[in-house]
């Protein structure tokens, strides 16, 4: 005969964070599962050495979404009264009316981080059972999954909670009826009298959960009634499969990835290259995964495939493919960045600056600066921190020259070391630098007059730009950068 306290007991019994726990919150939802889960928990909790027996704290949330919720909630008080049991009780303010199984779970975690703050908690115990295994399963096979979402509900890890205040708190989970038949919990709940409400919105067909209750699980189970557990033993060696794969990640994961600012990260696609298929699809489904999907929260399930497309391109050094809701990857040559899809967006920049003054200083940028100023004007101590100079042979007037960005078309003229002049088009010199698409337009073309260019801001080649001047040199052109800047 089937002994529900002695197997919930056996089975704490194999985990050592059971040993080490001290102050368990477990929670209650006033339904038959959590019920008899908190009755075993007292009388094991009782069997215990004194000095070994651990705080168990109840914690109720009430989602509001049924007239009796109300009812649920004043159950557990007395349950936990009666037992004399420090208990929590809350309730959901916002209900939504759409995604609402993802969204009360995320509120009623954030009650439970909350919560374990509050009293130092360093166990959540949950009455999560091996039905509960094949139901999550199926849907999210149906739903469309990764291989960390097959793995099913694991019965002991660590999770991170985030609480009403944003403070993150990591915690240990324990779920003790993960290897336990839903049938066997509501046999031990007749059996010893346990109250317990019945959701009645456990038997509404338009929940997928409860089609899959009531009419993929038996049917499964009519093929083999070892279906659950078949299932259980599988979900046991992905998670082992997937543990270990993670762990090796993490060991490689400063090589091939970092975070940046406001969410966004950066791969470097050499690093990529030198795993193999396999592990790159196993990596970059991690990464998903444990990793991005906290800024993205979901993602199209074709991400990894498009991304180890993205890595492997050669002939298009600059590609960008969306990957999740207005969130894009982002090629340039040998990183991707993942970030946005308005990420950079701005008030677009001043697109031409006319240069009509002698010896003056126009701005650029916060930290740029260029201007055209008579050769005897410049101080011997600003030549030497100079970041392009240019000479020049101009006439009195205005020095008719202009800074923009960069035309199809533009053309510079350079000098090889050996003093002979080529012309190359700097679309190709942008290229062959091998210049992000997306800082392309942050670099300035200098133009005389005749719509000659006398060069770029910044420089983009290694051969200096061919400057022919008919006439003796008069004015330079300089240009400042960063930290030449005071």
């Amino acid at each position: 005969m089937y002994d529900l306290l002695y197997n919930v007991k056996q089975l704490l019994n194999e985990w050592p964070e059971w040993f080490k726990s001290k102050r368990i919150l477990l929670a209650v939802s006033g339904g038959i599962d959590s019920m008899v889960l908190l009755t075993i928990m007292l009388q094991i909790n009782e069997q215990l050495p004194k000095e070994e027996r651990k705080e168990i704290i109840v914690a109720h949330f009430n989602h509001r979404l049924r007239e009796e919720s109300d009812q649920d909630a004043q159950l557990v008080k007395e349950y936990a009264q009666k037992y004399k049991l420090t208990y929590f009780i809350s309730h959901w303010d916002k209900p939504v009316s759409v995604n609402v199984e993802a969204n009360a779970r995320d509120a009623r975690y954030q009650f439970f981080g909350d919560v374990m703050v509050k009293t130092n908690s360093d166990t959540l115990m949950t009455a999560h059972h091996l039905n509960d295994l094949g139901e999550t399963v199926l849907m999210r096979l149906i739903r469309g999954t990764s291989l960390r979402g097959v793995r099913g509900i694991r019965s002991n890890y660590q999770r991170i909670l985030t609480t009403s205040t944003k403070y993150s708190k990591s915690v240990r989970v324990l779920r003790p009826l993960s290897s336990t038949k839903k049938e066997k919990i509501i046999e031990y709940a007749k059996e010893h009298h346990i109250p317990y409400n019945e959701d009645q919105t456990n038997t509404d067909m338009t929940y997928m959960r409860n089609r899959m209750r009531y009419k993929m699980l038996p049917f499964f189970e009519e093929e083999n009634p070892r279906f659950l557990s078949n299932l259980l033993l599988l979900s046991e060696q992905l998670e082992a499969s997937y543990d270990a794969h993670f762990t090796q990640y993490l060991q490689k994961e400063p090589e091939l990835l970092m975070q940046l600012s406001q969410g966004r990260w950066l791969l470097y696609v050499p690093k990529f290259l030198e795993l193999s298929e396999d592990l790159m699809q196993v990596y970059l489904a991690i990464f998903l995964e444990e990793r991005l999907i906290h800024q993205i929260q979901t993602y199209n399930k074709a991400a990894v495939k498009q991304l180890e497309q993205l890595i492997r391109q050669t002939d298009a050094p600059n590609m960008l493919i969306n990957i999740a809701n207005n969130w894009v990857a982002l090629r340039e040559y040998d990183y991707i960045w993942i970030q946005p899809q308005d990420y950079g967006v701005e008030v677009a920049k001043q697109s031409e600056i006319k240069i009509e003054q002698f010896n003056h200083w126009y701005e650029l940028s916060e930290k740029e600066l260029a201007g055209v100023f008579d050769i005897d004007a410049i101080a011997t101590d600003l030549k030497k921190n100079l970041y392009v100079e240019i000479p020049l042979s101009l006439a009195e007037g205005r020095p008719s020259i202009t800074l923009r960005h960069r035309k199809n078309g533009d053309t510079l003229t350079l000098r090889r070391p050996d003093g002979t002049s080529y012309h190359k088009k700097v679309s190709r010199i942008m290229i062959d630098q091998k210049i992000p698409k997306s800082k392309r337009e942050d670099y300035w073309v200098i133009e005389n007059s005749e719509g000659t260019i006398l060069g770029m801001l910044p420089p983009i080649s290694k051969d200096k730009t061919y400057i022919n001047l008919e006439e003796k040199q008069t004015h330079v052109f300089i240009y400042q950068k960063s930290e030449n800047i005071s």
